[in-house]
C-alpha cells in the first residue's frame, strides 16, 4: 500500500494493517509530496499456555522478542482491532489459567521470557495464517 498523506508538515506515527496481516508502523516526517509505502504480510498467532506445579500462572508478564531482537507488545483490545501488534516496550499478561493468545505476529522465530521466573521452551516459530500452540513450564 502507498499512502500520500494530506497533513500539515511535521512528524507522525503511522500504523497500517488488516485483520489477517502483521501490522507495520513507522515514524513519518511529512514534507511536500511525502509518500509512505507499507508491505503487509500474512500473520500468524500464538496460543501460549503456562504450566507450573508451584508458581501461580495468573497475571504473569511474558516478554516476546522477534527474530531481530525487537520487543513485541499486545495492544489492548479497546485500542481497536486494526492496531494488532506494534514493536515497542511492553509485556503480555496471562489469564487465570495461564493462557495468552496473541494474534498479528509476523512469520518467523520468536523468543520469550517471563518476569521473575524461567520459562521452557523459550523459543517458538510463527507461520503465516497458522496458530502456534506452545505449552511452557515455568519455575
Amino acid at each position: 500500500y502507498a499512502v500520500k498523506p494530506d497533513l500539515p508538515q511535521g512528524e507522525y506515527v503511522v500504523l497500517a494493517g488488516r485483520m489477517d496481516s502483521a501490522n507495520e508502523s513507522a515514524v513519518l516526517k511529512v514534507e511536500k509530496d511525502t509518500v509512505l509505502d507499507f508491505k503487509l504480510v500474512p500473520a500468524g498467532s500464538l496460543e501460549l499456555r503456562l504450566k507450573s506445579g508451584k508458581i501461580p500462572v495468573k497475571d504473569r508478564k511474558v516478554l516476546l522478542k522477534d527474530q531481530d531482537g525487537k520487543e513485541v507488545m499486545q495492544v489492548p483490545e479497546n485500542a481497536g482491532e486494526f492496531l494488532g501488534l506494534l514493536v515497542g516496550e511492553s509485556n503480555t499478561v496471562s489469564d487465570e489459567s495461564g493462557k495468552i493468545l496473541i494474534s498479528g505476529l509476523k512469520p518467523g522465530g520468536y523468543s520469550m521470557g517471563l518476569e521473575g521466573c524461567k520459562i521452557s521452551p523459550d523459543r517458538f516459530e510463527i507461520r503465516a495464517l497458522e496458530k502456534a500452540e506452545v505449552e511452557a513450564a515455568i519455575e
